[in-house]
């Protein structure tokens, strides 16, 4: 995975995983502590939402640079688009079912989205950067 070993590359989706729980428990605990009031039924879907997808990003990622390691880039434009739209779909069903205000519902997954965009976006870099130095050392190996 990514170029990496098992071991990497499981530390890889261990860390998602403890960050997601962290996330999601610490943000629960947050908003019973300090903001009962805001504390939504639907709150626990919103970190399953993203761990899903974090996932999902993972293994995407895995399997483009395994056969398509030069399109990393648009892969990674194309899945911040369909999260996205996938969030705004999120939204739109919790407020067509939802029976009261949606503000605490909205408030919520955009903090959710801004830490998971900082999130993913630190693992991209990281990834980019290996990718870039074994580019770099395949094209000195050629010469």
């Amino acid at each position: 995975r990514f170029g990496l070993s098992e071991a990497q590359a499981q530390a890889i989706v261990d860390t998602h995983t403890f960050f997601s729980l962290m996330v999601g428990v610490g943000g629960a605990a947050l908003f019973h502590a300090f903001f009962p009031q805001w504390y939504f039924s639907a709150y626990p879907l919103i970190p399953v939402f993203f761990y899903l997808f974090g996932c999902f990003y993972i293994f995407m990622f895995e399997f483009v640079y395994r056969r398509m390691p030069d399109k990393m880039i648009i892969v990674y434009l194309i899945a911040k688009f369909l999260k996205m739209m996938l969030s705004i779909l999120f939204l739109l069903v919790y407020g067509l079912f939802s029976t009261g205000t949606i503000v605490p519902c909205v408030s919520v997954f955009i903090g959710y989205y801004i830490i998971y965009l900082i999130f993913e976006t630190h693992f991209f870099f990281h990834l980019e950067e290996k990718l870039q130095k074994k580019r770099k050392e395949a094209l000195q190996n050629e010469k």
